[in-house]
């Protein structure tokens, strides 16, 4: 008599325990069984059936619950990062701005700065089962197996010498269960590694152009990649920054960008497939400045610099995926122009 047709229910899916709304959801794929579970969703179902009412379901994928350590999508990407299955599930930056942060997550968990907090020894490695995990206050936060596996190396020479040697046997092994884990999640454990290589990029009279490559991994699901410029002054026995011969960083900006802009765009369509839009939004679209990338300076005939090399690092022109991006431009005129006058002579104009 009241015309009801329907019987409406928020979020049904599992929540932090004791929700009293549903939307902290930490299990899409299970009926909460606080509310009856998928026999109590049934039971319900079939009665409102009997009574001629359907069913609406509220529910939005992006509601979610990560606190309390519930959600066990959340915890596993905390404990394998990028390597996690569930990586995706979430909107994370895995490469923001901040290369220190590259391929990790940045929790606003601590109540003081991370070396105060460390030496009052509030961060306590505790082991449940056959998980390690970082408590802190009420928090509780699970462990790398990466990480993990160097830890415990750590623990193990720091044991007194007198220490049960059934103790030092479980620690090894629980460090190499860890270390299996690591290489379970397709990439080799490699707790850390580095590597630089030089290359000559053109010399001249009294002046030597140099490439460095560099490679670094300290975890995560890949390696980085990045560059850089060593310009050496014979004459002076100094080592020189490439812009620092122009007038300004606006000047040598400002004599490059167009045609950097051009080629970086044909470059990243080429590899896309697709025609580039600088103004669509997307930051990997953006042109970029090129004082801001690895300077290069070049010579076809190692009496004068005649091209400029540009190299967006892997994140700086595109995604990691589609690699670093390198530039070459000939020396004109505008570039000679924007060059500091006591350097001009070493410069001509290039093809």
């Amino acid at each position: 008599r009241l015309g009801v047709t329907d019987v409406y229910l928020s979020p049904i899916w599992s929540s932090t325990p004791g929700s009293t709304h549903g939307y902290d959801v930490t299990d899409h794929a299970q009926i909460n069984p606080e509310l009856g579970g998928l026999k109590g969703l049934k039971r319900l179902s079939a009665r409102a059936r009997e009574l001629g009412l359907g069913l609406i379901v509220d529910f939005v994928p992006n509601h979610m619950g990560i606190q309390g350590g519930h959600n066990p999508y959340w915890e596993d990407v905390l404990r394998h990062g990028q390597a996690s299955r569930y990586a995706h599930f979430f909107d994370i930056s895995w490469h923001p701005l901040k290369r220190a942060l590259d391929g990790k997550v940045l929790l606003p968990v601590l109540g003081d700065q991370y070396g105060r907090v460390l030496e009052r020894g509030e961060l306590q490695l505790r082991r449940e089962g056959g998980h390690f995990t970082l408590q802190y206050w009420e928090r509780t936060l699970p462990m790398s197996p990466r990480s993990l596996s160097l830890l415990l190396g750590w623990v193990e020479a720091a044991l007194p010498r007198g220490t049960d040697t059934g103790v030092r046997a479980e620690l090894a092994s629980i460090a190499k269960e860890a270390e299996s884990a690591a290489k379970q999640e397709d990439f080799e454990f490699n707790p850390y590694d580095q590597s630089t290589k030089w290359t000559v990029v053109t010399e001249l009279p009294g002046w030597l152009s140099l490439k460095r490559d560099i490679y670094e991994f300290t975890g995560g699901a890949h390696g980085n990649y990045g560059t850089g410029a060593l310009l050496w002054d014979k004459a002076a026995n100094q080592r020189r920054d490439p812009v620092a011969l122009f007038v300004s960083r606006s000047a040598f900006d400002a004599a490059l960008r167009s045609a950097f802009c051009d080629a970086l765009d044909r470059e990243r369509a080429k590899r896309r497939g697709a025609p580039v839009d600088r103004n669509s939004g997307d930051s990997f679209d953006e042109c970029l400045t090129p004082s801001s990338l690895t300077v290069l300076l070049g010579s076809s005939n190692r009496q004068q610099f005649n091209r400029v090399g540009l190299i967006a690092d892997p994140y700086a022109a595109g995604p990691y995926a589609e690699g670093s991006y390198e530039v070459t431009l000939p020396v004109t005129s505008a570039v000679i122009k924007a060059v500091k006058p006591e350097y001009r002579a070493l410069f001509s104009a290039g093809r």
